[in-house]
């Protein structure tokens, strides 16, 4: 069952909305450097090497080909990057704009399939949340200890639970309360109530225009995931 309520952001709550909204420069920077100032460098001695024995009068022009290649692998990053975080940021602007927080209040869980996808967004779970309504949930956050509260601990992951916690702390759960922005999907916290439920595995690909979100409702049920996929975020 899925109670869904809306209220007003805490302080800190506000802070990670109104960042939402504002590009993020240190990524490109990052992309820069992979993608520009990298390839730049590394290129220069294998493409010395390949000019020797294929055309040696461009071995000289080898720095200048290395840097021209490095523009067009940046240029082609930031493009792609600037695309995806445009959407992102329109979402944020859009939970700026709705100036509230959701909680969804979830019980008598006993349904869940983990997505077994090749997608950067894994992992990724599907949680019937009632007979006709499917909550997906994607990231690596998923398996970070503190988006549930769980205390610091030292080893490996139990590879054997979904999101690696010992109980009280196992995910997903017959009983919890998700805290989430409304327009991007970003995840604030899950309080866990209940039992761990084991997820069956499918092997199915989320859609790009669910890309970008941490969480997102749909209607459907779990034995058609592929259909209820084809919709839109509710």
């Amino acid at each position: 069952m899925l109670v869904l309520h809306e209220r007003s952001p805490s302080p800190s709550e506000a802070r990670v909305i109104t960042r939402g909204s504002r590009p993020v420069a240190a990524s490109y920077g990052c992309l820069a450097l992979l993608f520009g100032v990298a390839p730049a460098f590394y290129l220069r001695v294998p493409l010395k090497w390949l000019l020797a024995r294929v055309a040696p009068p461009l071995v000289p022009s080898a720095p200048s080909i290395a840097f021209a290649v490095s523009l067009v692998c940046c240029a082609g990053a930031l493009i792609s990057y600037y695309r995806y975080e445009r959407q992102l940021r329109a979402r944020g602007a859009q939970d700026v704009q709705h100036g509230s927080v959701q909680e969804l209040q979830v019980s008598g869980i006993t349904r869940c399939v983990e997505l077994a996808s090749d997608t950067d967004h894994a992992p990724v779970i599907c949680i019937a949340v009632s007979s006709k309504q499917l909550l997906f949930l994607a990231g690596q956050w998923l398996t970070d200890g503190a988006i549930y509260g769980a205390p610091d601990f030292h080893g490996d992951p139990d590879d054997s639970r979904f999101n690696g916690h010992p109980d009280p702390f196992g995910f997903p759960s017959s009983a919890f309360v998700l805290t989430r922005l409304p327009h991007s999907g970003s995840v604030l916290g899950i309080t866990i109530s209940g039992e761990y439920v084991s997820p069956s595995r499918l092997n199915i690909t989320i859609p790009e225009h669910f890309h970008g979100l941490d969480s997102f409702l749909v209607e459907g049920s779990i034995e058609d995931l592929a259909g209820a996929l084809q919709g839109r975020p509710a």
